[in-house]
């Protein structure tokens, strides 16, 4: 790591608590960090479209964005037009603040119209709510396209050197890190399984893990099946989990089943 960079300096913690949260899902992703708020937590559009071309130039899978600005812009939508036609995941937090605001972006970009051609299907918009799938508290349940869990998650830092946090974390831009996790532990499990020459190379990222996603979603919750749960997708017997051959193909007969 190299700590004389800006994003290692930041005063605010979010970033860091966000990044320790998707590093406990998938212990092996690489972080292109960028930094778009200021030293007072406030978001800057400009700073978000750069470091959305940034991450493009560099060539990611997943752009996660734990937060939301208050409005967006034609220059904020053709950026992330430019990732969708990149195959690049956009994950976004929804509002917090329940009625008081129905649309941040990047968020409020995705529409499920599937009859509107310019829907940016390659942002997921995610609410944060209980172990019961119930929106957490301001959250703003309408407008999120999944459910994740993100009420006292625990962020502490899996890698040393990271940020050491004893207090749990929860909302909307906590459970975006937790599906930015398990999406990205998604994306890295079809790598480990599929060769230079089967049918899984023909699949684009967005598609993979909505699917898979969708298939994740359990029965539990007033609002109907929004609610992702990881176990209901991947192996969760120990073993299943200790023997790497074993833990491999369930994985390709778990793919080979949705692809």
């Amino acid at each position: 790591m190299e700590e004389d960079l800006p994003w290692w300096l930041a005063t605010d913690y979010h970033g860091s608590r966000m990044t320790n949260i998707i590093s406990q899902l998938d212990p092996c992703c690489i972080f292109y960090i960028a930094q778009v708020a200021d030293d007072g937590g406030h978001f800057s559009e400009e700073k978000v479209i750069e470091a959305i071309e940034w991450h493009i130039s560099e060539g990611v899978e997943i752009i996660n964005c734990s937060f939301g600005l208050n409005r967006g812009s034609k220059a904020l939508k053709d950026v992330v037009r430019k990732a969708k036609n990149k195959d690049i995941i956009i994950m976004c937090s929804t509002s917090d603040e329940g009625e008081n605001r129905d649309k941040v972006w990047p968020a409020a970009f995705y529409t499920g119209n599937e009859l509107n051609a310019d829907k940016c299907d390659n942002v997921i918009p995610i609410v944060g709510c209980d172990k019961y799938g119930k929106p957490s508290h301001f959250s703003n349940e309408d407008s999120g396209r999944f459910y994740f869990y993100g009420e006292d998650i625990d962020a502490s830092a899996s890698v040393a050197g990271m940020l050491i946090d004893q207090d749990a974390v929860k909302g909307s831009s906590v459970a975006t890190a937790m599906a930015t996790g398990i999406a990205s532990l998604i994306l890295a499990c079809l790598k480990m399984v599929k060769s230079k020459t089967d049918e899984f190379n023909y699949f684009q990222n967005t598609a993979v893990v909505t699917t898979i996603f969708n298939l994740m979603l359990s029965n539990i919750g007033a609002r109907g099946k929004k609610l992702v749960k990881a176990s209901l997708f991947f192996p969760v017997r120990e073993e299943e989990l200790n023997d790497e051959t074993t833990f491999k193909k369930r994985i390709r007969v778990s793919y080979n089943k949705i692809l």
